[in-house]
């Protein structure tokens, strides 16, 4: 676990370092991955309230998740040229907005199911 948890911190170092040089395209999915190392992390993490600093970190770095996902797509949107690529951008943001709901509910029940263990 711990190899986990030093991955898990090395890499969301790097996703901090490029969102912080607003290199957001480099640091979504640096963010993406930290957190699939967090999951294992906190799945295994028998101390109640270590458990429990870990998830709020999580949930911090879900929601910076959510917000770089809106700067992209926003970033995108404002890329495109053409009502074809409007009518495309329409649906894309439509799939985006599912997606981000997505990882916020997707994050949301796998703390909740962690902190029952």
């Amino acid at each position: 676990m711990n190899d986990n948890l030093a991955r898990a911190k090395e890499i969301i170092s790097q996703a901090i370092q490029q969102d912080d040089l607003k290199e957001y395209d480099k640091a979504f999915p640096l963010y993406q991955r930290a957190l699939e190392f967090f999951a294992i992390v906190v799945k295994h993490e028998k101390n109640p309230k270590t458990k429990e600093m870990l998830s709020q970190r999580v949930v911090g770095y879900v929601d910076r998740l959510e917000h770089l996902k809106k700067i992209l797509d926003q970033t995108k949107k404002e890329e495109k040229v053409g009502e074809v690529d409007k009518l495309k951008g329409s649906l894309g943001s439509s799939f985006t907005y599912c997606f981000s709901i997505s990882i916020r509910e997707l994050f949301t029940f796998f703390l909740l199911m962690f902190k029952k263990m």
